[in-house]
């Protein structure tokens, strides 16, 4: 990755946007709803869902996609 990429990942990573758990868009932290995490898998006690995985989730959608990269 080029240099001016990773600045503004790190940029917006560590400010007020985090990545949705289950999409992995880059949201602003205000607007996503923390959620209980799985410690042994991830390491974090907590995630944060942007609003269309919230919805999803609360309208039953069982199939969660990946964040593989």
């Amino acid at each position: 990755m080029e240099e001016d990429v990773l600045g503004t990942e790190r940029v917006l990573s560590h400010s007020n946007y985090v990545p949705c758990a289950r999409c992995g868009a880059m949201v602003p932290r205000q607007a996503a709803a923390v959620v209980p995490g799985d410690a042994f898998e991830d390491g974090s006690e907590f995630q944060y869902l942007c609003r269309d995985c919230q919805q999803a989730i609360a309208d039953g959608e069982k199939d969660l996609p990946t964040t593989l990269v």
